[in-house]
């Protein structure tokens, strides 16, 4: 469920919004104060944030945007205005995060609901892999969600049969990128070479796969289709690294319904490698 954050003094303004977005199966916050905005933000994360630009008819809202800490710093703010594109406005729009206003004067739901439809919609990344390298994939799957992404990822083991499973199809239909998994496991497994080919024979969707090596690229050789789809694609190297904390990965404990409890050393290598990604997939803007 997509969760929304509303900050306004005059929290009654939002009474028929809050009805028809909950309707529409958005989780709402609504927060008639900076302070406790301030709280909501320090231990949630959000799909969105609406903020009034003034508090006590004073421009607190936008010394509050600037300086607030989010939790997921990336998550889209838009600013709400009893102005219409004044200077204020204009200079909040500036701000790195904020991604739009509205303009209380023209209250609109349905305009309203669409809008913020439109920025709590996520990029979908579809992860190919084997599961012999679920340790580290999901990890990072994890890793994708907290910085904003939705990730589409089996967490099954599939067994037997000649066809992708219609769930799996289902996802890749989905999907705006793919991140190709590359090792040994994953190139010689029954599943992962089969996504890729759907992506590309079926999808006509090459330009969107990202491979990545997370396993020494001179311990196995590509399969010749995939070497000759790749060709003219950029790979990234996260092995290197990655075979350095393998003892690390290794104690990481899976516990009641696969949460994970991860070390800092972990933590602190995906963060440097989903640094690498190109900015097509990094959160949120699409190249």
């Amino acid at each position: 469920m997509k969760k929304i954050l509303i900050i306004d003094d005059e929290p009654e303004f939002y009474a028929g919004l809050v009805e028809k977005l909950r309707e529409n199966k958005f989780s709402v916050q609504l927060v008639d104060n900076l302070e406790d905005g301030a709280k909501c933000l320090s231990t949630e994360n959000y799909n969105l944030i609406l903020v009034d630009l003034f508090f006590e008819r004073t421009l607190q809202g936008l010394d509050f945007i600037q300086k607030t800490d989010v939790r997921n710093g990336k998550t889209p703010i838009v600013i709400v205005s009893i102005e219409d594109g004044g200077n204020t406005v204009k200079k909040a729009l500036k701000t790195e995060r904020v991604a739009d206003y509205l303009f209380k004067k023209e209250y609109d739901i349905a305009k309203w609901i669409e809008l913020i439809g439109k920025y709590c919609e996520k990029t979908k990344v579809f992860i190919s892999y084997s599961w012999a390298d679920k340790n580290f994939v999901w990890r990072f799957a994890e890793e994708l969600e907290r910085q904003g992404f939705q990730v589409l990822i089996d967490k099954e083991a599939i067994e037997g049969g000649d066809n992708l499973p219609k769930g799996i199809v289902k996802l890749l239909k989905e999907a705006h990128f793919y991140l190709l998994m590359l090792s040994k496991a994953s190139v010689g497994s029954q599943y992962v070479p089969k996504e890729i080919s759907y992506i590309v024979t079926q999808l006509k969707r090459l330009d969107s796969i990202i491979p990545i090596y997370i396993e020494d690229k001179k311990s196995f050789e590509l399969p010749e289709d995939m070497s000759f789809w790749f060709s003219d694609i950029v790979y990234y190297d996260f092995s290197k690294t990655l075979a350095q904390i393998n003892e690390k990965i290794e104690e990481v404990k899976l516990e009641a319904e696969n949460s994970w409890t991860v070390s800092t050393d972990l933590n602190a290598y995906v963060g440097e490698q989903l640094a690498k990604l190109p900015k097509g997939i990094k959160k949120l803007e699409l190249v």
